[in-house]
């Protein structure tokens, strides 16, 4: 019997910095806000029991929530603004 081992990563980001993420994506043209509502990114989703697969426009907040516990979308975000040049260097919380 051969085994394979999963990687899984533990995300990276907390909130604010995934809010930082998304809003740096924008700034590089990686992901486009809705044009009729400037809170709000534009998100493409693979069909559901309910929704059709396609673009949908989210808040950016809700996106970053979703985000937050996604560290392969983490990845993939922080890779292609690389891809791009930019270097993201997430900011330290303080209370």
């Amino acid at each position: 019997m051969e085994s394979h081992s999963v990687e899984t990563e533990a995300p990276v980001l907390n909130y604010f910095n995934c809010i930082r993420l998304l809003d740096t994506c924008v700034k590089v043209g990686l992901i486009k806000r809705d044009p009729d509502d400037q809170n709000a990114i534009l998100v493409y989703r693979s069909a559901g029991t309910i929704f059709p697969e396609g673009w949908y426009s989210e808040n950016l907040m809700c996106s970053a929530r979703e985000l937050l516990t996604d560290a392969k979308g983490q990845r993939i975000l922080l890779d292609a603004l690389e891809g791009h040049g930019v270097n993201f260097k997430p900011k330290k919380m303080y209370a």
